[in-house]
């Protein structure tokens, strides 16, 4: 019994040890605490409060995903999402950016500055983790015919706009 415990301790060890690494950059540390335990079962989550340093911590752990609420001290949002999609390093790293502004033209910035897609605060808790799952198998994805003539490209637009038809359908039913 003892050996089986220990394989089954070295086999929790390996698969925690290959979860996607997640960056969340927000200035709010309820906000980073909550979300780190309801992610930490999912993803190695690295929680960053200083804007300065994400991108030296980017380069460095290579995140899989970023998210980045755009109203942070410091340094603007949009500033650090421009610097960070042009380092060699984190250009192609997905960011999402995040903001209880839900107008379409910081949207628009957003996508503009160079994210990936924009997620509503206040974030769903309950769903977060299943929905970052979704995203991150998502990312990069390529669909083939099955004749083999076609191929289709999921791109960060299409994700963000079913995570967001998810939210919406979500929200009228809670009304």
């Amino acid at each position: 019994l003892a050996m089986s415990e220990m394989a089954q301790e070295k086999l929790d060890k390996e698969v925690s040890t290959h979860r996607d690494c997640l960056f969340i950059i927000d200035d709010d540390r309820n906000l980073m605490q909550m979300l780190d335990r309801v992610l930490a079962k999912s993803f190695e989550v690295v929680l960053v409060t200083t804007p300065t340093e994400a991108v030296t911590l980017a380069t460095q752990k290579r995140p899989k995903l970023i998210l980045l609420d755009i109203n942070i001290p410091n340094i603007d949002g949009f500033e650090l999402l421009r610097i960070m999609k042009g380092h060699p390093l984190t250009i192609d790293i997905p960011i999402f950016c995040m903001s209880a502004d839900l107008s379409d033209s910081l949207r628009a910035k957003c996508i503009a500055s160079g994210a990936s897609g924009f997620l509503q605060k206040p974030l769903n808790i309950l769903s977060i983790s299943k929905d970052l799952l979704g995203l991150m198998s998502s990312l990069n994805s390529c669909l083939h015919s099955l004749d083999g003539q076609r191929a289709f490209h999921i791109s960060y637009n299409e994700i963000e706009k079913n995570y967001f038809d998810r939210c919406n359908r979500r929200q009228q039913g809670n009304q």
